[in-house]
């Protein structure tokens, strides 16, 4: 599901998530109800506006297909049990670069816990996938917030 793509400004590679779990529970719950391949393509172009391909589908079944009587939760469940130590790694490596940063920014003249939490989302940026999508994170939480 994760994968390596593409060099970040530092330098060092970037780790992105392309689909969400939401696309591949619905990929993985469809075929469980026995849709064929092209019809739950097409229901994930309508839904998600995105459009995995076959082979990729085949994969996410191979891993977490289930069968028909096992609920969507239960998929979900494993899903997140899978993601969890990806998780994980990815805190590890968030604590790793978050000091250097730290320490620039302080260098520059900005306050302790200004320079924290700027190394923390400037971090963070890069793990979402750039700053676009931290944008649209961040105003989901102020809306949410609200």
């Amino acid at each position: 599901m994760s994968k390596t793509s593409g060099l970040g400004r530092e330098g060092r590679h970037i780790r992105y998530t392309r689909y969400k779990l939401e696309v591949i529970t619905v990929a993985v719950a469809m075929r469980n109800g026995g849709s064929p391949w092209k019809d739950i393509q097409k229901e994930i172009q309508r839904r998600f506006n995105v459009t995995p391909t076959i082979r990729q589908m085949r994969t996410w079944w191979d891993r977490y297909g289930v069968k028909p009587s096992v609920s969507t939760p239960a998929l979900l469940r494993r899903l997140f049990a899978e993601e969890r130590h990806t998780m994980i790694r990815d805190a590890s490596e968030v604590v790793d670069k978050i000091g250097p940063l730290m320490g620039q920014l302080q260098e520059g003249g900005v306050p302790g816990r200004a320079a924290f939490w700027m190394a923390i989302l400037r971090v963070m940026e890069t793990f979402v996938g750039g700053r676009e999508n931290l944008d649209q994170i961040i105003d989901a939480y102020r809306e949410w917030r609200e």
